[in-house]
């Protein structure tokens, strides 16, 4: 739904690449379908462990042009069946090495 700027999705796929996060939504929904970003333009990730609920990631998002986001916001994503703690690892190792990269090259 959409709420004065604020997109969510009940359910969704996420994809991490080596250089960016897709998330699609399912089923598609008329006012949010995807959007997909860059890994360098989430800021201040954080693995949140609440003492009752489910695990989620957080982190604050500045979009892309024409990637589904037209703003920079706060992104939150919950997962259900766990997940959290891989997504955190595996982004961080990702990010590490984008890091590396442009360190040597740049």
């Amino acid at each position: 739904m959409c709420d004065s700027g604020v997109f969510y999705a009940k359910s969704g796929i996420l994809y991490l690449t080596n250089m960016r996060i897709i998330y699609i939504t399912t089923p598609s929904l008329n006012h949010f379908k995807s959007f997909e970003i860059p890994l360098q333009n989430l800021r201040n990730g954080n693995l949140i462990q609440p003492w009752l609920g489910a695990n989620y990631y957080s982190a604050t998002l500045i979009p892309v042009e024409n990637a589904g986001l037209r703003e920079n916001g706060n992104l939150k994503l919950h997962f259900k069946d766990g997940g959290a703690f891989e997504f955190s690892s595996i982004y961080n190792q990702c990010l590490s090495r984008i890091a590396g990269i442009g360190k040597e090259y740049f």
